[in-house]
């Protein structure tokens, strides 16, 4: 690939629930990892998704990740094309097949994705993010059949419904991480901000680092509430600066969604996602083989950690524990079906 390219690293939270019961770790070695290793497939119009060459990786001082290159496999289609000779159009018909790609590092301890687009129009973090939760989900039913399997055939329809309770259907959200440098950007864009939304997610293990935050989705699991959110509005505008900080406390942790709506700098609409707030950081090295890369991604990673400039969360003792604990289990199993 040519130098030339420039190559830059976004950072998300990768968020897989099995309902209120379980979180990824929980069901690392049963079914997320077989999911992810599986080969499987999704398919959605003229595009396949393919999780290819996954491998572990020992990233060091107890921390293990997945990592793959993420591929997009698909076709673009020509009818006619211009000739510029004679300003006129002609019929071409044409199929060109590409498969654009990016690099991936899952981070099991910290449930922090590192993705590194390996070529122009890479898949985004949202198809990457439905095509986890379908191959999850196929691996969650086959889990939940080898259980139901063990039962005589005049059972099988109630044990299926039984274990279906218990272990819920896969979530998969993928929120992509801000910087408070991100977030000045995005913002400075705004002449006026009307209205700032906050949606919590449920996340994987961590708490909320911003006390209010924190409190609200107390407060939103005592009650019972399916969606917990925060909306500050006025047409006038709010506060730039207080919603600033606001902002910056939501979207670093990557445990909820921002929408904000305004006026840009030419009074016309704008509005911003949290898609729109995300860090990006230039890496002066190339995408090459997936292990080798994925170590790379993941120092200049923990670099950003230790400076404060991404958020990681607190509780990574335990998922150390957790991980270590699923891999094992895992590898255990694959060996005893070989």
């Amino acid at each position: 690939m040519s130098r030339s390219n420039k190559h830059y690293l976004e950072f998300a939270n990768f968020i897989c629930r099995f309902g209120d019961a379980y979180e990824m770790l929980d069901l690392a070695a049963e079914v997320v990892l077989p999911a992810i290793f599986s080969g499987d497939k999704r398919r959605r119009g003229k595009n396949t998704y393919v999780l290819l060459n996954p491998e572990i990786v020992d990233l060091g001082e107890g921390h293990f990740g997945v990592a793959f290159e993420f591929v997009k496999s698909t076709y673009l289609e020509s009818e006619q094309v211009f000739d510029a000779n004679s300003d006129t159009l002609r019929e071409h018909r044409d199929r060109i097949e590409s498969a654009p790609s990016a690099i991936v590092l899952l981070v099991l301890t910290t449930h922090r994705l590192v993705y590194m687009p390996k070529t122009k129009y890479a898949p985004s973090l949202g198809e990457l993010a439905a095509t986890a939760q379908i191959l999850i989900n196929r691996q969650r039913d086959a889990y939940i059949e080898g259980f139901v399997k063990q039962y005589p055939r005049s059972e099988r329809v109630a044990k299926r419904i039984e274990f279906g309770r218990q272990v819920p259907r896969a979530t998969v959200e993928v929120v992509p991480l801000a910087s408070g440098l991100s977030i000045q950007e995005s913002l400075r864009r705004f002449s006026l901000i009307k209205k700032l939304t906050v949606t919590l997610v449920k996340p994987n293990s961590e708490l909320d680092y911003d006390s209010f935050f924190r409190q609200l989705r107390a407060r939103g699991e005592e009650v019972g509430a399916a969606t917990t959110r925060v909306e500050h509005s006025n047409q006038e505008g709010l506060d730039k600066k207080v919603a600033s900080k606001e902002v910056e406390s939501a979207a670093k942790e990557g445990n909820s969604r921002v929408w904000i709506e305004g006026l840009d700098n030419e009074n016309k609409k704008l509005t911003q996602k949290d898609s729109d707030l995300k860090f990006r950081q230039p890496v002066d090295f190339e995408p090459g083989e997936v292990v080798e890369t994925a170590k790379e991604m993941f120092h200049t990673f923990a670099g950003l950690a230790a400076n404060g400039i991404i958020s990681v969360p607190t509780f990574m003792q335990t998922a150390r524990a957790k991980a270590s604990k699923a891999l094992k289990e895992w590898i255990a199993s694959k060996e005893q079906k070989k």
